[in-house]
């Protein structure tokens, strides 16, 4: 229940602040867009997460793999937010 404010907030704020020279495409389109590769982030540190404990001999994860799943789902939103969420001036119809 908490993350959804603090994923609107998020958005409010990147959308404002790092991505404002963007065209705007909708509030609807690009807050669904953003709650969904927000959703994929997530996924992607725990598969990441998941990965390393199932191949290593250990019952807790190495203290690099949230950091890599971290590194890897960042990686994912800013493509994704600079590709399909707040799409450049040039490519909005």
């Amino acid at each position: 229940m908490g993350t959804g404010p603090v994923r609107t907030v998020t958005f409010t704020c990147k959308r404002l602040k790092t991505w404002r020279d963007r065209a705007r495409t909708g509030l609807a389109r690009e807050y669904l867009l953003f709650f969904v590769f927000n959703v994929v982030g997530i996924a992607i540190s725990l598969l990441v997460i998941r990965f390393v404990t199932m191949r290593s001999d250990e019952r807790s994860p190495s203290y690099n793999a949230p950091v890599i799943g971290a590194g890897l789902a960042t990686l994912f939103r800013f493509t994704c937010y600079q590709k399909w969420v707040f799409v450049s001036k040039q490519w909005a119809g």
